[in-house]
């Protein structure tokens, strides 16, 4: 089996579920799903680093934009006005182990999980294949703004 180095602290597990009312926590939400049944989104990213670019150069706003980009195109947002909270998470890693076919295929690697880092945990609410960072989410309410208020006079707090 082959490995490949990362440097601790740079791998990411992406959780997403349907946002419930003013919960941000993510081990609020691992807690009532506990056998995984009601997680929409699901991912790793390896933040570059060194010579390790597993997603194309693309920092961890353009990798979850593509995520849900990837999940738009599969209709998952077609008639579904929910929103979404995703977390990336750091993880406590320092190796992933690669598939057969990587370095060719950059995608073709795996992990095991050892438990999250001390690292800060970025959080996203999701809708309708656009997505927020938190902070600005929470301050959509303070300006007396709505979701598309917001998309249609502030497009630069999206990140995609």
């Amino acid at each position: 089996m082959d490995y490949i180095d990362i440097e601790n602290g740079k791998l990411f597990r992406l959780e997403g579920w349907e946002l419930k009312e003013d919960n941000y926590e993510l081990d609020s939400y691992r807690r009532s799903d506990m056998d995984w049944e009601y997680i929409q989104f699901e991912g790793y990213f390896v933040e570059p680093h060194g010579d390790i670019d597993l997603h194309k150069g693309l920092d961890y706003r353009g990798w979850v934009s593509d995520q849900v980009a990837f999940r738009e195109k599969e209709g998952f947002f077609t008639n579904n006005n929910d929103e979404y909270i995703l977390f990336l998470a750091p993880q406590d890693c320092d190796s992933l182990i690669a598939g057969e076919n990587y370095p060719q295929d950059k995608t073709d690697w795996s992990v095991e999980e050892s438990g999250e880092s001390d690292g800060q945990i970025q959080v996203f609410i999701c809708k309708d294949g656009k997505i927020l960072p938190l902070s600005f989410y929470k301050t959509m309410p303070m300006m007396g703004m709505s979701w598309d208020e917001a998309l249609k006079n502030n497009p630069k707090w999206f990140i995609n």
